[in-house]
């Protein structure tokens, strides 16, 4: 499971950007936290895979099997 600043640099995006596709339902996310508490969202592996079937993001399955490990360069292609 991913933070929402850990999606955004993934992406290349903002955090903002991030939460912006959550509650629009556009990426799927799983609230953390308690109602009545600021929302704190965690993205699975699935769950970018997902976005990325329903949008015009493709993140290139090496990032997501990596994406853990310190050091490593994130990239991302845009389709289209």
């Amino acid at each position: 499971m991913k933070t929402v600043p850990q999606v955004a640099e993934l992406l290349q995006v903002s955090p903002a950007k991030i939460r912006t596709w959550i509650t629009s339902g556009r990426m799927p996310a799983i609230n953390v936290n308690l109602p009545g508490v600021r929302a704190s969202y965690r993205i699975s592996e699935d769950g970018l895979r997902e976005f990325e079937a329903l949008s015009r993001v493709n993140v290139r399955p090496h990032v997501l099997a990596h994406s853990a490990h310190a050091g490593v360069r994130k990239t991302l292609t845009i389709n289209g």
